[in-house]
């Protein structure tokens, strides 16, 4: 399941869970040791710790969960038979239930866990505030306790009570084995039907209940959209607002659902599992029959009935079992034209997941269901996932490039949860990333192949650049002008040639290979001034680059006539775009933004007021474990086995972890055995304490070099407690003085998997490869090794020889663990500054680039701090200032200087070979959020002045390389917009697309999470034996590409275009105002028009394009949100009267998600106003919260957590924050459930006066 952001959501019908439900509870051993021998004997039978259980039937929301008490169900239900009787808000459930007797709970409570509960005081009572609580609590206040919630004590010998949960129903009819049951028999209460005396056999038990229909669209249970879809949402704990039923995650059934409903209200009845019947009944009703013959829990169960349109059918055959399951996706009228996108989508997932891991899907019918408004954004229901509209549409004119790819890998999140989820799915919501993690990693490695695949067929078909002219010729020319007269043209160029001198002779094929293609591009340009131009700042660039960077690459099987023959004779600027993608580029759009967010979401969890933990020891509501900490740190948990197995070792152990435990409820202890079995000589024990590590252990690294022997010693010390410090897998690297990787071998050590990635134990050594070195090995395998960081200070030695002592030290490469590093040899500036322009590891140039920038930022910061003022003179005065620093060991020394970083997004622009995605996202700057909490206190308008300043710097500085990018951009989609692309890879390309394992991305609900590393496998052998299959597969289904208008190499080349009009956006420049304005009106795509729109803001063109945007996308409400965001996170002064009146907008409607959050979320954005002085902003968006919570009590909760920093900020900002959180308070009797706890929680901590 994926909600908005993955942040952390909660739900008044989340109650409690396990043995800890609303309806039942269990207290093992000590809780029924300490009753009586008079009062705890049943049938003369005297109970002794171990063989007893209390049952609680009327539990509290309010108790606590602990994982460490966890005791299997009482009864089973193999099957379950629903029949669903829909009439308007009139809908009737009657449930026919297998019930058996669990053996294993008998068991259970003879075996040592049970013993190990009774010493920890385990309690199922409310107001328990720790596992060890109630541990000296007496036998009477226990037993006063278990009074109050109905306990009974049982002996193990006895068949339990049969209690099950169930919320807001109205029984009307209850049967046992047929019989009409006797009104004394159960019990109801307003969270479960308990049967006190169930049969010691198999039997029936059939209820018919009215259950609440929820309009409210926070809910769970069954709601009504407002189109009139009657749509189901049950994870966690929302099946028991359905019916009576055992509804936690480790009791599974085969489920049976008929739905009738009238025909003309609901023409479209679905559920999960195949259709064995449909037709048609007296007075315009009818009725659909579905079987689903995979046990799963309840909180897969989906039902869907309403006017909903196919918008898009397909199959997927099976190349493992050879069966064809359809494939369907519904959406509202008007929408239906707007999901093939998403069925391309899901074939390719279908088609990865059985090629890679050798998954296949067993149903005959898949249908993905799109509703205007569904409270997470995607939820991977058995066969039947549902989807917000806007997670599932996608077109050029209502989604913009980066939402397209994102709702593409929701897409294969929710599929590829059939196995990470559902078919092997949860023993306990503690063990909630288990699935969401594995399944977020898992939809990381399908990116990377798809996109490898994408990228390939482009290159294959593509036709040749064109040289017409542009209306920004005569500004590239003036503005190469202007930076010639300030004698900053070539500044690059003329400052790294002499560094860069031996990179020529040290590949100098490579070198001949870009000659000749600047050659051909001379040819090409040479009819405007303008071309020359560019044409000398290109190749200027060219010669400043590292080797690696530079060579236009093919792919791996250029030698192939097949496949490279339809390149041969492709302009040099399409071969950059297309040919760059390779294992020494990044492989995967908007890489950073997915550390980005892990390493600022991790610092909020850990520092401010919004901590949480990925497995905790206890909880109140499943629901509030729904965090990014589950999702994204989960992801880098199991990205820590994928770098210690390799890809081969990985795709093994979890292929070994799917077959062993299918249809099985397991912990994320199954999935370590699996892979840790799959590779007997990997240790992987180190890895499992990351689960309980609440805090990125940080470690420190020094070096030495020795130049007599040709030594660098490396020493990691590490400042976690050792007795429960995880092992950290530290990927590293060498670069030469040419900014090349040195290729490594690690000999003395066997704990790499063979095939697998080069380890390296304390007290290896990893020596030059010399049958490598002076060859291209930048990304190859043998350019990184993983140090194995378990002690609290490690050496690591590395003999160079030859290649002398290295320029720099490249450190957790591909963010190899969700860890944090300083030291010298991580701080130095001038290590810092080479790593920007040469590292070949995307994640560690990423990094540089950040810690430039932000180094930088403090510095500006800290002058206008003490000089009350960020004017120009004190910013000017700073940076010259900063650019003068020498080099220290500090931790802002690494970024201090502004020409360093100038330089460093200069040769960004100029490397025509980087992916365009990746290159958007090396030119972010980080933003006010989250640069500010490194500074004390917080002073975010401060912050706000001074990056508003350094972005006008940058901006003219790299204006000629800026707009060589935008020019560079419009000729590539100008070749693209000739060609005519395959919608899948053709067959002859197939072989050399690069391996899934090369190269890694990420996506995360609503925001692009891509995230790309190179191949940790050494050799080609492992990757290409992967790479094929993987390939092969996906060129057999039509993907997402040139039919849909988010054609990859589009996308990449829209998105450098992107990010160089924001940065130039910052300049007062009235000529390039008018040039973007232009492109606004003359956009074929939401993308391009949103670019000039928002570039526009603060313009004397915005007014124009507001009312153009606003008449244009009046009827297109996903279209229409960004218009409200846009306005809604203006930074211009006083916006907060612009905001109020946004929510009196005749289009504004609270209940569509995507717009409600545009107006919360977006002016949250926005520091100027949401962090206005006088307190307005906080008062604004607790008014909006107020005003929205009934029609959006998931947006308005949402929108509470923003206030929920104010830990993070400084006065008067936290007591400002805070005294809107106690309004809020005060109004808690009469906000959705939802947004109470939202607040509870946000407020936690806050002072009281």
């Amino acid at each position: 399941m994926h909600h908005h952001n993955k942040e952390q959501q909660s739900s008044s019908c989340v109650k409690t869970l396990l043995l800890l439900s609303c309806t039942w509870a269990v207290a093992a051993a000590a809780a029924a040791a300490d009753i009586s021998s008079a009062e705890a004997s049943k049938g003369g039978e005297k109970i002794t710790v171990g063989t007893a259980a209390l049952i609680s039937i009327n539990s509290t929301s309010s108790t606590r969960q602990y994982r460490a008490c966890y005791i299997p169900p009482t009864h089973l239900i193999p099957s379950t038979q629903l029949s669903f009787n829909i009439n308007g808000d009139d809908v009737t459930v009657t449930s026919t239930l297998t019930i058996n007797p669990n053996p294993q709970w008998r068991g259970f409570l003879r075996s040592p866990a049970a013993a190990a509960a009774a010493e920890l005081g385990c309690s199922s009572l409310p107001g328990a505030a720790s596992s060890t609580a109630t541990a000296g609590n007496s036998s009477s206040a226990r037993k006063q306790e278990a009074a109050a919630e109905g306990a009974v004590v049982v002996a193990a010998n006895q068949v339990p009570p049969l209690v099950l949960n169930g919320e807001g129903l109205e029984l009307l009819d209850i049967r046992l084995d047929g019989q009409p049951l006797p009104q004394a028999s159960y019990t109801v209460t307003d969270s479960s039907l308990a049967l006190l005396s169930p049969p010691e056999r198999q039997f029936t038990l059939q209820t018919t209940s009215r259950l609440s229909l929820r309009w409210a669209t926070g809910s769970v249970g069954l709601a009504r959209s407002i189109s009139g879809t009657y749509i189901t949402q049950c994870e966690p704990e929302g099946f028991r607002r359905l019916t009576y039923f055992l509804d936690r995650p480790d009791v599974r059934s085969n489920f049976t659902v008929r739905v009738e409903a009238d025909e003309r209200e609901c023409p479209v009845l679905l559920s999960n599992g195949n259709l064995r019947g449909a037709g048609t009944l007296p007075g315009g009703r009818h009725y659909a029959v579905y079987e689903d013959p995979l046990p799963k829990p309840s909180y897969l169960f989906a039902l869907a009935a309403g006017p909903l349109v196919l918008g898009a059918e397909g199959s997927f055959s099976s190349a493992i079992t050879g069966r064809t399951a359809a494939l369907r996706v519904y959406a509202p009228w008007g929408y239906a034209d707007q999901v093939t996108f998403a069925l391309h989508s899901l074939q390719q997932s279908m088609a990865w997941d059985e090629a890679m891991f050798g998954r296949h899907f067993d149903l005959e019918l898949y249908s993905m269901v799109a509703t205007e408004y569904f409270p997470p954004t995607g939820m991977e229901n058995q066969g039947l996932s549902f989807y917000q509209l806007s997670n599932l549409a996608a077109a050029l004119d209502t989604h913009t490039d980066s939402e397209a790819q994102a709702n593409q890998q929701l897409v294969a999140h929710e599929f590829l949860h059939e196995w990470s989820g559902n078919r092997v799915t949860l023993r306990d919501w503690f063990d909630l990333s288990l699935k969401e993690g594995l399944t977020q990693f898992r939809q990381q490695l399908f990116a990377a192949a798809v996109d490898s695949a994408s990228m390939a067929a482009a290159a294959a078909v593509a036709a040749p650049v064109s040289n017409a002219s542009s209306p920004l010729d005569t500004l590239l020319v003036e503005a190469l002008a202007e930076a010639e007269a300030a004698g900053s043209a070539s500044r690059l160029a003329a400052t790294s040639s002499n560094s860069t001198a031996g990179n020529a002779s040290s590949n100098s094929s490579s070198s001949s290979s870009d000659d000749d293609d600047y050659e051909e591009q001379d040819a090409a340009s040479s009819n405007s001034s303008s071309g020359r131009k560019l044409l000398a700042l290109d190749t200027a660039a060219a010669r400043c680059r590292p080797a690696a960077s530079r060579a236009l690459q093919a792919t791996p099987n250029s030698s192939s006539s097949s496949s490279s023959a339809p390149a041969a004779s492709l302009q040099p600027q399409v071969l950059q775009l297309l040919r760059g993608y390779s294992p020494s580029s990044p492989a995967a759009a908007a890489a950073a933004s997915g550390w980005q967010r892990v390493l600022h979401a991790q610092r909020l969890r850990q520092t401010g007021s919004l901590f949480d933990d990925l497995r905790p020891d206890s909880f109140r509501s499943p629901s509030m474990l729904y965090t990014s900490t589950v999702y994204d740190k989960g992801a880098e948990v199991v990205r820590m086995y994928y770098t210690l197995l390799g890809v081969e070792g990985f795709a093994r152990g979890l292929r070994s972890f799917f077959d062993t435990h299918d249809l099985q409820s397991v912990t994320f202890n199954e999935l370590h055995a699996s892979l840790a079995a799959a590779s007997p000589g990997t240790n992987l024990t180190g890895l499992l304490p990351w689960l309980a590590n609440d805090a990125p252990p940080r470690l420190t690294v020094s070096s030495s070099w020795d130049q007599g022997s040709g030594m660098l010693s490396v020493t990691v010390q590490r400042g976690t407690r050792q007795e429960d410090a995880p092992l950290v897998p530290l990927k590293v690297g060498l670069l030469d003085a040419a900014g090349n990787d040195i290729p490594l071998t690690v000999s003395n050590t066997t704990a790499a998997p063979p095939a697998g990635p080069l380890l390296m134990l304390p007290g290896a050594t990893a020596a030059l490869n010399s049958t490598q070195y002076g060859s291209n090995t930048s990304g190859s395998s043998s350019s990184s090794v993983v140090l194995l960081v378990s002690q609290p200070s490690q050496t690591y030695r590395f003999q160079l020889g030859a290649a002398g002592k290295p320029a720099a030290l490249s450190l957790l490469r591909d963010f190899s663990a969700p860890a944090t590093v300083d030291g010298d040899a991580y701080d130095s500036s001038s290590s810092t500054q080479f790593l920007a322009r040469y590292d070949s590891n995307p994640f560690a140039r990423w990094d540089a680039v950040q810690r430039l920038a932000t180094g930088l930022l403090l510095k500006l910061f800290n002058a206008a701090d003490r000089a009350g003022s960020a004017d120009d003179a004190t910013l000017a005065a700073a940076a010259a200032a900063a650019a003068n620093d020498s080099d220290s060991n500090s931790s802002n020394s690494s970024s201090g200087n502004g020409e360093a970083l100038a330089a460093a997004l200069e040769a960004v622009l100029d490397d025509n070979t980087l992916d365009g995605q990746y290159k958007a996202q090396l030119l972010q700057i980080p933003s006010v959020s989250q640069v500010s909490p490194r500074t004390s206190p917080e002073k975010p308008l401060v912050m706000h002045q001074v990056r508003v300043w350094l972005m006008k710097r940058l901006a003219s500085q790299l204006k000629p390389q800026l707009l060589s990018t935008v020019l560079q951009a419009d000729r590539q989609l100008a070749a693209l917009r000739a060609t005519q692309q395959p919608a899948s890879l053709p067959a002859a390309a197939a072989a050399s697309v690069p391996a899934a394992a090369l190269i890694q991305s990420k996506v995360s609900g609503r925001r692009s999470i891509l995230q790309a590393f190179s191949n940790s496998t050494p050799g080609s052998v492992v990757a290409a034996a992967r790479a094929a299959p993987v390939a092969a597969a996906l060129a057999k289904v039509a993907g997402p590409g040139a039919a849909d208008g988010f054609s990859p190499p589009a996308v990449k080349a829209r998105a450098a275009r992107a990010a160089a009009l924001g940065m130039l956006g910052f300049l007062q420049d009235a000529r390039l105002q008018r040039h973007v304005e232009a492109r606004y009106y003359n956009a074929s795509n939401l993308s391009d028009r949103l670019t000039a729109f928002e570039a526009l803001e603060g313009t004397p063109a915005y007014n124009r394009t507001l009312a153009h945007f606003e008449s244009t996308y009046s009827s297109k409400p996903m279209a229409l949100a960004k218009w409200f965001r846009v306005q809604a996170s203006s930074d211009q002064p006083n916006n907060t009267n612009v905001v109020r009146g946004l929510m009196q907008h005749a289009t504004f409607d609270a209940s569509e998600y995507a717009i409600c959050s545009a107006v919360l979320m977006g002016f949250s954005d926005s520091v100027v106003n949401f962090h206005a002085a006088d307190g307005s902003g906080y008062r604004f968006l607790a008014d909006a919260v107020l005003q929205v919570d009934d029609s959006n009590s998931f947006c308005a909760a949402r929108a509470v957590r923003e206030l929920g920093d104010w830990s993070n900020c400084a006065e008067p900002h936290r007591r400002l924050m805070c005294g809107q959180l106690a309004r809020l308070a005060a109004s808690a009797s009469s906000l959705s459930d939802d947004t109470a706890d939202a607040v509870k929680s946000a407020a936690d901590g806050c002072p009281t006066t």
